[in-house]
């Protein structure tokens, strides 16, 4: 079992030079964390979880006061397996995420906001993990989500939240030259990740389309006088397929184009 908590105390002041209003705010919240795990047979556990946390706001309402901070309430339960004599690991969660007193506007002076709006997210995460053979690594992702405004005086209720794709998922496997081989400790991967559409704005009013984007990388791990050292180069989206990103207001921004990125690190 898992039990815990987190306190913050949180003090906050804004002067509006403009206008000449001063304001300022406290937000002092404990936040409780709770677990369980349940291992039936060696190879299979059932996990539960739930967790409170919360964000503090600078937004103040026609009064001048500070906001109530947005706060998170978290569910999850799942399943981990163990697969192929321990090589690979699996693991199915649903979960449910309901962040509440989101600023949203203030009906009697829509200038300024209340915190009244309440946003959920939920769905199902799909992971797969291990070392299939010698040097043979593979992961791979997906998750199905649901995530839309539940409460809110300008946004309609149901709209999809920006940025959310309905299916994401992702899959990497990389192989690694072992002792004995022509070349040990040369290595090289492969992945793609790939999104379907997403809603660009809140309110919706566009989508931007889905995508997939290949990266692959290589290295050498070797010795410097004993020390490990790591030369690697990675290649970010092979395709160079235009992808942008969403703030979920006025802005879309670009990811990162065809790139290549060297480095070298080394363990003293």
């Amino acid at each position: 079992m898992l039990v815990g908590g987190r306190y913050d105390i949180t003090d906050n002041v804004s002067n509006n030079r403009l206008t000449g209003l001063r304001s300022a705010g406290a937000a002092n919240q404990f936040s409780p964390r709770l677990g369980v795990v349940f291992e039936p047979v060696p190879t299979t556990a059932f996990y539960a979880n739930w967790a409170n946390s919360f964000v503090p706001t600078t937004t103040t309402t026609a009064a001048g006061a500070a906001l109530a901070p947005s706060s998170s309430e978290q569910y999850e339960v799942g399943i981990k397996q163990q697969l192929l004599g321990k090589r690979l690991q699996a693991t199915a969660a649903l979960f449910q995420i309901t962040r509440s007193n989101v600023p949203t506007p203030d009906l009697s002076n829509t200038q300024f906001s209340i915190a009244g709006g309440e946003q959920q997210s939920r769905g199902l995460e799909l992971d797969v993990a291990g070392e299939l053979r010698p040097g043979w690594n593979v992961t791979a992702a997906y998750a199905y989500t649901f995530a839309d405004v539940t409460k809110d005086n300008r946004l309609p209720v149901g709209n999809t939240l920006a940025g959310v794709a309905r299916h994401a998922g992702t899959v990497w496997t990389s192989y690694e030259l072992q002792e004995g081989s022509p070349l040990p400790g040369f290595g090289v991967g492969m992945g793609v990740r790939a999104e379907t559409q997403r809603e660009a704005t809140l309110p919706n009013s566009f989508k931007l389309p889905g995508y997939v984007r290949l990266d692959a990388a290589a290295w050498y791990r070797f010795k410097v006088q004993d020390k490990p050292v790591r030369a690697q180069v990675n290649v970010v989206n092979i395709t160079d397929r235009r992808i942008y990103d969403t703030d979920g207001a006025a802005t879309l921004r670009p990811t990162t184009p065809l790139s290549v990125i060297g480095a070298l690190s080394a363990e003293f």
